[in-house]
């Protein structure tokens, strides 16, 4: 393990070239399964080096700098490993523990999110579009407001002294309501009150915002739920 290190930290250039597989050097740990030879902290301190080295954009000023593909091979991979490495070469220098990292690492990336979200690969197509669940995710710290929320660029929608009011895509996962409906129902086809109540916790609003306010009509159909 430690010989591959100080061979990579020597020749750098090495951790940019495809090999005969036609995989980059950072694929080879990021789909690594973890064993007493290949720790976790060993394959994740690998994987955000290689990173780290072939990144799509300066750090500095973030504009497109020359690369072999890392940063869109890894944010494809689902694993522990991948995701580790991409979060750990968004984070803040000032942020992370740096004991464990190379004295050459950088990371700090995050400042530069919008471009590595949209920056292409060879073939055209975006890191965001590439991105795992798992990497888009951490993405999404960084490119989103609260991790989900895409604010849209204008005036608000409403102000007042104490608030401001400002319209936005929510990015984060939906609730799937005619699952949890199919999931409520004793058959009939409606929800009662009594059914609402006991999926509350699922729908994350007040059951009774789903019915009318008569009192004759104390149920809701999948329709108007969904």
């Amino acid at each position: 393990g430690n010989v591959t290190w100080v061979l990579f930290e020597a020749y750098r250039q090495a951790g940019k070239e495809k090999m005969k597989d036609e995989r980059l050097p950072v694929e080879v740990f990021v789909t690594r399964i973890v064993t007493d030879d290949w720790t976790q902290e060993y394959l994740t301190g690998m994987a955000k080096c290689l990173l780290d080295y072939d990144m799509p954009v300066s750090k500095e000023d973030g504009t497109p700098v020359e690369h072999s593909g890392s940063w869109h091979a890894c944010i494809s991979y689902s694993t522990k490993t991948a995701t580790d490495a991409v979060r750990g070469v968004l984070l803040d220098s000032e942020k992370r523990d740096g004991d464990s990292d190379s004295e050459n690492f950088r990371g700090g990336f995050g400042k530069h999110i919008h471009a590595l979200a949209e920056v292409h690969d060879a073939k055209g197509r975006t890191a965001l579009g590439l991105a795992s669940k798992e990497s888009r995710e951490v993405i999404y710290e960084y490119l989103l407001f609260c991790g989900r929320y895409k604010l849209q660029i204008g005036p608000p929608e409403h102000r007042t002294a104490t608030s401001v009011i400002l319209r936005a895509q929510d990015f984060g996962e939906q609730t799937d309501y005619g699952v949890i409906f199919d999931e409520a129902d004793d058959g009939n086809g409606k929800l009662d009150r009594k059914e609402l109540k006991a999926i509350a916790s699922d729908i994350g609003l007040d059951p009774d915002l789903f019915l009318v306010s008569s009192e004759e009509d104390d149920s809701i159909s999948k329709e108007d739920f969904v």
